[in-house]
């Protein structure tokens, strides 16, 4: 990966793709004849989306997350740790799915909550 100093930055694989993103709003693919829709995809939606959230300065987790009465909760954890499964139990009994696999964050619009905060009721911004 190449980060350029006006903050672009540059991802390529074995020459054969190559996705540039800039100013956290635009997003370049070049890619060869052999490289699969799919292939695209999981750079677009790993590489690519990362940069451009940390160029936007907020924060992509590998998440679920879940509508549970009025608060959204994130599920956050390793791949295969039981997120999605954790989910969908939850799902099963009447919450709602918000996301599951990426969950994006932006703090300066959020309300944090930390459990110390939930207990005595107050909310952290």
């Amino acid at each position: 990966m190449r980060i350029y100093t006006d903050g672009r930055a540059l991802f390529t694989l074995n020459a054969a793709l190559s996705i540039l993103v800039a100013q956290g709003r635009e997003v370049t693919v070049a890619a060869t004849s052999g490289v699969s829709p799919g292939e695209i995809m999981t750079f677009l939606l790993g590489a690519a989306l990362g940069l451009l959230c940390h160029q936007r300065r907020i924060l992509p987790l590998h998440a679920a997350a879940l509508q549970i009465g009025e608060a959204a909760v994130a599920l956050v954890g390793e791949p295969g740790s039981g997120k999605s499964t954790t989910a969908t139990a939850l799902m099963q009994r009447g919450h709602s799915l918000l996301c599951d696999d990426i969950l994006v964050l932006n703090a300066r619009q959020a309300r944090l909550a930390t459990p110390e905060a939930h207990a005595s009721g107050r909310s952290n911004r």
